[in-house]
């Protein structure tokens, strides 16, 4: 899958599991020439893309394309209630391919088998029966947790989008370029609970300097991740 944060892109990689298949999340970030080296690395069966990242597909790529925006949809419609198939998977089977940033080298495939995903639901739902534990008597209100990190990254993948179905809760999702005032107005009126961002994001949160102007009373927690944060950044996060 090559491509932005969409509905689509979850659906595209509970299909590819449904079969038995493994999902490959490309970075949609990357150029042509990553890209070229990708397709050569994990050498995919079919590629899913947008319009964005299709366009920047590097000549004579010989996998069959499906269109986020044209060919899924299509497909939907051409195939109201298909049955899914019955395929056997064990737990040590690939389930996901999900790329490093390749900082100090080309990117490198992690493989994530379907044990992987599994433990990941179980780790989300034991957090969720300590946080009740801890409270006893007292009803816990489902989570509303906001995706605004790539899905092509185990943070919204494995944290969000996969183990929400399981717990029951609620995945509220960005679409588009990072804007602190817009991503703001979603957390509000969308009543989001929790929250997790990386160090970039969050410094252009801080930039802000006050938040007070939106109703951020709902959010439970806030969370950075994925990349090493300073003191200062922390406490100026406090501050806001």
């Amino acid at each position: 899958i090559l491509a932005a944060n969409s509905p689509e892109w979850i659906v595209a990689f509970w299909a590819a599991a449904s079969l038995g298949a493994i999902t490959v999340g490309y970075n949609a970030w990357w150029t042509p020439t990553e890209i070229r080296y990708a397709l050569g690395h994990s050498t995919p069966t079919v590629l899913v893309v947008d319009a964005k990242r299709a366009a920047r597909l590097p000549p004579g790529v010989d996998v069959p394309v499906l269109t986020i925006e044209h060919d899924l949809p299509a497909a939907m419609v051409a195939h109201p209630g298909a049955p899914l198939p019955s395929v056997e998977v064990d737990e040590d089977d690939p389930a996901a391919i999900v790329y490093t940033s390749g900082t100090t080298g080309r990117p490198k495939g992690a493989v994530h088998s379907h044990r992987n995903l599994v433990a990941t639901v179980g780790y989300h739902r034991l957090m969720n029966a300590m946080a009740a534990a801890f409270r006893p008597g007292v009803p816990q209100a489902s989570g509303r947790w906001l995706l605004s990190m790539p899905l092509f990254h185990i943070a919204s993948l494995h944290n969000l989008a996969v183990p929400r179905l399981a717990t029951g809760e609620t995945v509220v999702m960005t679409q588009g370029a990072f804007e602190p005032h817009a991503v703001l107005e979603l957390v509000a009126r969308e009543r989001v609970t929790n929250w997790t961002v990386v160090p970039t994001m969050a410094h252009r949160l801080a930039e802000l300097g006050v938040v007070s102007g939106y109703d951020l009373s709902a959010l439970r927690a806030f969370g950075l991740a994925s990349a090493p944060s300073s003191v200062a950044l922390q406490s100026r996060l406090r501050d806001l």
